[in-house]
């Protein structure tokens, strides 16, 4: 796209996204219910990814906005629900989280490189995809706990 570095630097404006959806996602998700949010959170991820593949330049930066916008969404309401669904011991399962997070992170960040040598961009929204089926399945998995713990 021979953009200068400045204006490279300028995309980092969209990580703003994540501040609005913080806020709203959580007022949602106190709305209607955590496990829902969530779910619109992962499919907004996963249409930004998306949208990164697509050769013009406005629709990959659509596709970083969404991708900002769901992935700080998401993260807000996954974070804030580890202290309610636990009982006791609240602070070593929020730092549990923040250490499956940023190990998820590394590992990632690894194998996103590896996968981008071998596969190139699609790899990575490989990986992304992946992770969204992940994050579908154990937000699944949890409401059914939560449904069998209050019955």
């Amino acid at each position: 796209y021979h953009l200068s570095q400045s204006i490279v630097g300028s995309l980092f404006v969209v990580y703003l996204m994540g501040t609005v959806s913080s806020t709203w996602m959580g007022r949602l998700a106190d709305r209607y219910g955590r496990s829902h949010v969530l779910g619109i959170a992962l499919g907004i991820i996963l249409a930004g990814a998306v949208c990164t593949v697509h050769p013009a330049l406005w629709v990959k930066i659509i596709g970083l906005a969404l991708f900002a916008f769901g992935f700080f969404g998401g993260h807000s309401i996954a974070s804030s629900w580890v202290g309610l669904v636990a009982n006791q011991h609240k602070s070593q399962a929020n730092a549990l989280y923040l250490f499956f997070y940023y190990l998820g992170s590394s590992v990632s960040g690894t194998g996103g490189g590896l996968l981008y040598s071998h596969l190139g961009w699609i790899g990575i929204v490989g990986m992304i995809g992946v992770y969204v089926l992940i994050g579908f399945v154990l937000c699944n998995l949890l409401v059914h706990r939560l449904k069998g713990q209050a019955t």
